[in-house]
């Protein structure tokens, strides 16, 4: 289950980043049992892929994405490698039907995008990195047309920003932090927001969640909230522009109080009646603030600022 969640996620963000600039499928069937996380075909130019950064730069020719929650195996390597070789045997046959030859450049290239990647795999792969790409991007013998890039390894910079939402730990919590930084009126940031919400929501209905999803929810909580944050002010707005704005308020209250409830429980094991009774106190605050106490305080420090009456300012 966690590793479906993990998967969701991610093969639904390469998706959503693609499908501006070509056709990208999501676990594309190459043969029987045997999926490609995200199946690419560019119909831009490479020059028009350059607002997706290094992530563009992959795809300027078909792709083949996979990606790795865990470090990635030997056998993972071979597997992707095997749908690579079909891919591309398909796109011969075609060719040959309409009598024409493909050069290694119009062949379909594989990229294992890896959260984390061992030196000593790394260097049973022969991979090496190029002045070209930079820290991270490993490449494979040139004949293979495949690389490995090491989401933990890259640089934090805008240019790698899309494909650093893909890691885990630090190099994710980075990333989001990146990501709530653009403008709000940036063209992938909100839907981006919203589905880290869908995931966080995702990881959170599990019955029971280990130390490493508890983590988890936590380091995508200011991403939820910030989605909320940004559709509560939205509502207000339409709710002003309607006459709505009283009813509306009140159901943006509920909500907070809902995500306030949720997120107490997740950071501390179980909502008990004395964290109960510091929520009407923390829905006093603005969001910011809210999100500040519960990330950065303990139980006790949270229960000694707001939960006495008149301790919320």
């Amino acid at each position: 289950m966690p590793h479906k969640i993990h998967d969701h996620f991610s093969k639904h963000s390469l998706a959503y980043l693609l499908e501006l600039f070509g056709t990208a499928e999501v676990s594309y069937e190459v043969y029987q049992n045997l999926q490609v996380d995200v199946m690419f075909q560019p119909t831009v130019s490479a020059q028009e892929l350059q607002p997706l950064g290094l992530l563009g730069r992959l795809v300027t020719r078909q792709a083949l994405l996979e990606h790795f929650w865990n470090p990635p195996r030997k056998t993972d390597i071979r597997d992707c490698q095997l749908k690579l070789f079909l891919v591309q045997k398909v796109c011969y046959n075609e060719a040959r039907s309409k009598k024409q030859r493909l050069s290694e450049e119009q062949l379909p290239r594989l990229w294992l995008l890896a959260t984390s990647a061992s030196p000593a795999l790394l260097q049973s792969c022969g991979a090496t990195t190029t002045p070209a790409y930079g820290d991270g991007v490993y490449f494979l013998a040139a004949v293979e047309l495949t690389a490995i890039v090491v989401l933990n390894q890259l640089p934090r910079t805008p240019e790698t920003l899309w494909l650093r939402l893909l890691g885990r730990g630090d190099t994710r919590a980075q990333a989001l932090n990146d990501l709530r930084a653009l403008p709000r009126n940036h063209p992938y940031r909100t839907h981006l927001l919203k589905l880290f919400r869908d995931y966080r929501k995702q990881l959170e209905a599990k019955h029971k969640l280990t130390q490493t999803e508890q983590e988890l929810i936590m380091q995508l909580s200011p991403a939820y909230y910030e989605w909320e944050k940004e559709t509560i002010e939205k509502g207000r707005q339409e709710g002003r522009q309607e006459g709505r704005q009283e009813g509306r308020q009140e159901g943006q209250q509920e909500e907070r109080r809902v995500f306030l409830r949720s997120l107490l429980k997740t950071r501390f094991g179980k909502l008990d009646q004395r964290l109960s009774k510091i929520i009407n106190p923390l829905l006093e605050l603005s969001p910011d603030q809210t999100m500040h106490w519960l990330l950065q305080s303990s139980r006790e420090e949270l229960l000694a600022k707001f939960g006495k009456p008149g301790n919320s300012s």
